[in-house]
């Protein structure tokens, strides 16, 4: 199964009642497996009486194949242990990730929801 790797991913993505929601996502994993764990940390910037609030998620990250745009698209599927499921689409460089829906759809409005590889 190889090597264990780990990888951070983080950006601040647009959120209705707050100036944004920092996301900070670690992933980790064996190198030929497309399973593995995930940490997400999501603040809440300005979200309570002017100070950031942080919400943890951890749980288990599982590779689908295929998104609404593009059937040979990588999808990262998060499932938190509280069943909360985010999904991700990997870029073919592996150095971001766009929050999709749960039909796999990018979002519409035009906002960016792009976390960056930061190590």
């Amino acid at each position: 199964m190889g090597d264990w790797q780990e990888r951070t991913y983080e950006g601040v993505l647009p959120a209705a009642d707050t100036p944004g929601i920092r996301y900070t996502l670690t992933v980790r994993n064996r190198e030929y497996s497309g399973d593995g764990t995930f940490v997400l940390a999501m603040t809440y910037l300005e979200a309570e009486n002017g100070k950031d609030e942080t919400v943890t998620y951890t749980g288990r990250r599982f590779t689908q194949r295929g998104s609404a745009d593009d059937k040979d698209a990588v999808v990262w599927q998060l499932v938190a242990d509280d069943d909360t499921v985010f999904n991700f689409l990997l870029s073919k460089e592996g150095t971001s990730l766009t929050l999709l829906n749960d039909k796999f759809e990018k979002p519409q409005s035009g906002l960016n929801y792009t976390l960056r590889l930061v190590q």
